[in-house]
């Protein structure tokens, strides 16, 4: 899995959503989120999500299915021009570090896959 913040700008607001399907419940895949163990992923997102206590925090939930890539889960905070995604890595090899850039963060683990 992958955990990445980022922050945009009101004018970005527009593409993001066009994008993005929200959802009242979330998927099977992503009603579970595993710790990251890096301190700037919201403790509101970990574990079994509770999408009242998400929607309670500020954020709104947003899915992208892709095929044979899974599905990408977005919690996002229109008012504070912030978010968050975890999506499924199909890599089998070189871990993604903890990466800190002006746009955002990222930490991630590789996970196999059978295809």
């Amino acid at each position: 899995m992958a955990w990445c913040a980022f922050e945009f700008l009101p004018a970005d607001s527009l593409n993001l959503r066009k994008n993005l399907k929200s959802v009242d419940a979330l998927p099977p895949s992503v009603s579970r989120v595993s710790n990251p163990d890096v301190s700037w992923w919201p403790e509101v997102l970990r574990g079994n999500l509770d999408v009242a206590k998400i929607s309670k925090a500020g954020f709104q939930l947003y899915v992208i299915e892709k095929p044979k890539m899974g599905i990408y889960l977005f919690a996002l905070d229109w008012s504070k021009g912030h978010g968050f995604f975890l999506l499924p890595l199909i890599v089998t090899f070189n871990p993604i570090p903890a990466v800190h850039s002006k746009i955002g963060y990222c930490s991630g683990h590789p996970v196999s896959t059978v295809s």
